[in-house]
C-alpha cells in the first residue's frame, strides 16, 4: 500500500514503513537456452521474471555457430507461447519455422550447432525494462538439446503414370537424399 503524508510517501512492506524505494532499472539477461525439436519447442531462462506477453520470437535468431557471418542462420517468425510471467518461457516453434530450421543441414541438429541470439526487443522484464541484446558472437550454446525423436509419416501420394512419377508428401521436412525408391510399395 502507498500512503500519502503531507510532504513525504511512504510504502508499507507489511512490517514496516519503506521511505526509500529504488525503481528496477536492472534489465533481464538470457542465462540459457533449450531446444527440444521432439516437443517442437524452444524455452528461454532469464535471469529475472520477464512478462510473457512482451515476447517477440521474432526478434529470435538461431546460428551454427557464435562466430560472426560463419554458417547457417535462421530467424523465427511466429511462436505459440506456452507460459505465463517467468523467469523461464517455453513457445512452442510453428510448423513453417521448424520446417525452415529442418531444410537447414548444419544448423540445430546437435549441441554444437545450435546457438540463439536476440535483440533487446524480445521481450521485457516486469518492469518494462529491454532485455540485454546478444549478436552472434555472442550467441549462447544451447544448454539441452533435444533432437526429433518422432519419425515423419506420410500425408499423402501422387502418383503420375504418364510422366512416369510419384510424389510423396510428409508431415514434416525430410532429407530427400535418403530415400529409398525400391522400398516403395504400392
Amino acid at each position: 500500500r502507498i500512503f500519502a503524508h503531507l510532504s513525504s510517501i511512504g510504502v508499507w512492506d507489511g512490517n514496516d514503513w519503506v521511505s526509500e524505494y529504488a525503481y528496477d532499472l536492472n534489465p533481464p539477461r538470457l542465462n540459457a537456452f533449450e531446444v527440444n525439436f521432439n516437443l517442437e519447442t524452444l524455452t528461454l531462462i532469464f535471469s529475472e521474471t520477464v512478462r510473457s506477453a512482451t515476447l517477440n520470437v521474432t526478434q529470435i535468431t538461431l546460428y551454427e555457430t557464435a562466430q560472426d557471418g560463419v554458417g547457417q542462420e535462421y530467424t523465427l517468425t511466429a511462436g505459440t507461447l506456452n507460459t505465463t510471467d517467468d523467469p523461464i518461457v517455453t513457445f512452442t516453434l510453428s510448423k513453417q519455422d521448424l520446417v525452415a530450421i529442418k531444410q537447414r543441414i548444419f544448423l540445430a541438429t546437435d549441441t554444437n550447432n545450435t546457438y540463439l541470439a536476440l535483440t533487446n526487443s524480445t521481450i521485457r522484464d516486469m518492469h518494462g525494462n529491454y532485455v540485454v541484446e546478444r549478436n552472434q558472437t555472442a550467441a549462447l550454446k544451447v544448454r539441452n538439446y533435444t533432437r526429433d525423436a518422432t519419425r515423419p509419416r506420410l500425408v499423402r501420394f501422387d502418383l503420375d503414370m504418364d510422366a512416369p512419377t510419384i510424389t510423396l508428401t510428409f508431415d514434416e521436412a525430410v532429407n530427400s537424399l535418403t530415400l529409398q525408391a525400391d522400398a516403395i510399395t504400392l
